[in-house]
């Protein structure tokens, strides 16, 4: 586990190849962005909000490099902003409807039974429910 600044899940791999370009390393951008995403799965983007607070704005999967040599990012969550009659406005963590390639790994090790809760985004199936399996927290303003 790790921490950098970035602005989304994509940023913080690009930002990640800077960093380790800048070390010295003669390694080509080809051999660097395979080793970053065989060793990355996952990126957690937390964001602080107007009032202070840090919230967790995105989960995404880091699958392999794309056959153009890019990362492949599949966002599993974004955050959600729903504005309410009342004036509050209720930002939440919304699945995307994208499932997690986790899944197939979670049934080869007999874990099916453990994500009673979140088998949606483990399913093979694919449907789109943006908002489903949400996180909230209310703001007013």
């Amino acid at each position: 586990m790790s921490t950098l600044h970035a602005n989304n899940g994509r940023d913080a791999l690009s930002r990640l190849e800077t960093m380790a370009l800048m070390s010295g390393v003669e390694l080509p951008l080809a051999a660097l962005r395979s080793q970053i995403a065989a060793a990355i799965e996952v990126v957690v983007q937390t964001s602080r909000m107007a009032d202070g607070r840090r919230m967790v704005t995105e989960i995404s999967e880091i699958g392999h490099l794309s056959t153009q040599g890019n990362y492949v990012v599949n966002p599993i969550f974004e955050l959600v902003s729903t504005h309410s009659s009342n004036g509050s406005n209720t930002l939440s963590l919304g699945w995307t409807g994208r499932h997690s390639s986790f899944g197939h790994s979670l049934q080869l090790h007999g874990q099916s039974d453990r994500i009673r809760h979140t088998g949606n985004i483990f399913s093979t199936e694919t449907v789109n429910h943006l908002g489903e399996q949400r996180l909230e927290s209310s703001t007013h303003g």
